[in-house]
């Protein structure tokens, strides 16, 4: 059986330390993640062979977040939203499953979405976008987005980064193939470097983790977005986009559409 995250333990007088205690789908025992560590929860729109006609654009991407910050504060204010406006914290949540929300459902997730706490990774490209014939777009959209994390973890003090994808056949061996070589991060300050360790790890579906669930949300939104824009690029941002991505200041979005990749 599974484990969801778990709260972080007391430690001495002088104030709270958080950790994460989290059981994966390719082990049974519990990994320990410490406050310090960059929670980045991945999730993905599309499929990165653009097959569908109705949503040509495959991207990957989430929420970025220090453990001590999301255990503290984002996990229990996406369950208690959930417990107010979507018929308890145990209820799975997904985007594309809100078939007729209602205004306060709406307004509350729009609430939630103006936190700068976590910061949005995103990379995203569509069947126009050129890409070079030696390359699969997966592996290009997935360099594209750990450039994007490497640059989010400028805004914490971070020791580590912990990517949290959720588990599937299909994803697991793709993450595997084109993420697992990214075992350090190098966070370049402007006169030094500063490497930290990378892990990955993915989570069973049947947690219902938030932090998956907002990721689920960030990207059904830039999924939204890209097919608009391959339309009609100079369409204006929906609701949902600028909900998820204007409401807060540029600092907490680190986003790239890509329309042409070179190799260099």
């Amino acid at each position: 059986k599974c484990n969801a995250f778990q709260k972080g333990t007391e430690r001495g007088h002088a104030g709270r330390e958080w950790t994460m205690q989290i059981t994966t789908a390719e082990s049974s025992t519990p990994t320990i993640l410490e406050e310090s560590c960059l929670l980045v929860f991945v999730d993905e729109t599309g499929d990165e062979g653009f097959s569908n006609p109705r949503h040509p654009v495959f991207g990957l991407g989430g929420a970025a977040i220090t453990v001590g910050t999301y255990s503290s504060l984002i996990r229990p204010s996406w369950r208690e939203l959930k417990r107010q406006h979507f018929g308890g914290p145990e209820v799975a949540l997904h985007a594309c499953e809100l078939r007729s929300p209602t205004a306060n459902q709406l307004d509350a997730l729009a609430g939630f979405f103006k936190s700068e706490l976590f910061t949005r990774v995103v990379a995203v490209a569509s069947r126009k976008t050129g890409f070079p014939a030696s390359h699969p777009p997966f592996q290009i959209i997935a360099q594209c987005l750990l450039r994007r994390i490497e640059r989010a973890a400028l805004r914490f003090p971070i020791s580590s980064i912990a990517l949290l994808v959720e588990s599937s056949t299909r994803g697991n061996s793709l993450a595997n193939r084109y993420l697992g070589h990214f075992d350090t991060a190098r966070i370049e300050f402007s006169h030094s470097t500063i490497s930290a360790p990378v892990h990955r790890y993915f989570l069973p579906k049947s947690l219902h983790e938030p932090g998956l669930e907002i990721a689920d949300f960030i990207m059904n939104a830039v999924g939204g977005h890209a097919r608009s824009r391959m339309k009609d690029p100079s369409s204006p941002a929906r609701k949902d986009f600028a909900a998820v991505m204007h409401s807060v200041p540029p600092t907490a979005v680190e986003y790239i559409a890509i329309t042409n990749a070179e190799l260099k």
